[in-house]
């Protein structure tokens, strides 16, 4: 994740900034989505 961060900062080419930025987003919101939906649907069971 770290180097996602530095390449949205130290790249030349605004494809490989807007690339590694969707990427990075992409990651929080799954792990978002996972850290949300996961508890939820235990709670439904237990």
């Amino acid at each position: 994740m770290l180097k996602m961060l530095v390449e949205i900062d130290s790249a030349r080419l605004l494809r490989t900034r807007i690339g590694a930025a969707i990427a990075l987003i992409s990651i929080l919101a799954i792990f978002a989505g996972l850290g949300y939906g996961v508890p939820a649907l235990l709670s439904q069971y237990f």
